[in-house]
């Protein structure tokens, strides 16, 4: 008997970004460990239209399935609509998709959380009795599970630097554009006094190490 064999879309934000690639990388993994999944990839590069243009893609192609990595909620409900018509399931990733689309995802406020306890354990170890800067990087229009993140690396810090002030923890909108999040995260270091020691940290990037502002 021939093996039913299955093509599963994925649409995702970006093809550079390092938890882009990882992500792309595990669903690849676990497809070829089932023998019968292939996966298509297209990048939608935070785009809207282009999100879009990539479900109508996949219909074309008539693949199996979809997984929704995007973080463009205003895409979601025409990517419903049309995958709906179709008659093609899909599921969401990172970003609840809305529109009772089913929701595969890590504990973001936990995953944040951890993530702020090894940077500031780090930053202990490496400056005992300092208080630093927090800028964390994020991007709040992509919706509660990035908030979360954000909140959870916050949590995380002050969990260990119990005296760490509000007024040392700063939050980057990056609006998931490289520009925006490099000209927000040089305006931010503008008011750190000089001689601070500055803990960096994102919703979507790996843990930086402490630095200090020369």
């Amino acid at each position: 008997m021939r093996r039913q064999t299955y093509t599963i879309g994925v649409d995702i934000y970006s093809e550079g970004e390092s938890f882009a690639t990882s992500t792309i990388t595990s669903i690849q993994a676990a497809a070829k460990a089932t023998g019968c999944v292939t996966i298509d990839v297209l990048v939608d590069n935070a785009s809207a239209a282009t999100a879009l243009s990539n479900i109508q893609t996949f219909i074309q192609e008539k693949v199996s399935g979809v997984i929704l990595a995007n973080v463009i909620p205003s895409a979601d409900p025409g990517i419903i609509s049309a995958l709906a018509a179709a008659k093609i399931p899909l599921v969401g990733t990172f970003i609840p998709a809305g529109g009772g689309t089913p929701f595969i995802d890590e504990n973001d406020f936990a995953s944040g959380r951890s993530g702020g306890v090894a940077l500031a354990e780090n930053f202990v170890k490496l400056h005992p009795g300092k208080l630093p800067y927090l800028i964390v990087g994020g991007f709040p229009e992509a919706g509660g599970a990035s908030v979360a993140r954000m909140n959870g690396i916050e949590t995380g810090v002050k969990a260990i630097i119990k005296k760490l002030p509000s007024s040392h923890i700063l939050l980057v909108d990056t609006m998931a554009v490289p520009a925006t999040a490099y000209t927000a995260t040089a305006d931010v270091l503008g008011r750190i006094p000089k001689g601070s020691q500055i803990l960096f940290s994102g919703i979507n990037d790996e843990i930086r190490t402490p630095c200090t502002k020369r």
